[in-house]
């Protein structure tokens, strides 16, 4: 990972980036559907590789529908 990336988002961005709403993201991440948020001060992040982690899972679930 380099200096320039990101190692955590905003909720806000997260669900920007996704198309989701963030009640969504809220609701499904009490399901377990979401990758998990953590609390930094009073900020609430998504660490970039738990979304790299959701995201291949994603990727998967995709492929076994498909397949």
């Amino acid at each position: 990972m380099t200096t320039n990336e990101k190692h955590a988002s905003t909720v806000a961005d997260f669900c920007h980036r996704y198309n989701i709403h963030r009640a969504t993201y809220y609701r499904n991440a009490k399901l377990g559907k979401m990758p998990p948020a953590i609390k930094v001060g009073s900020m609430t992040r998504i660490l970039a590789e738990d979304e790299a982690v959701w995201l291949a899972q994603q990727r998967e679930s995709v492929q076994e529908v498909t397949a």
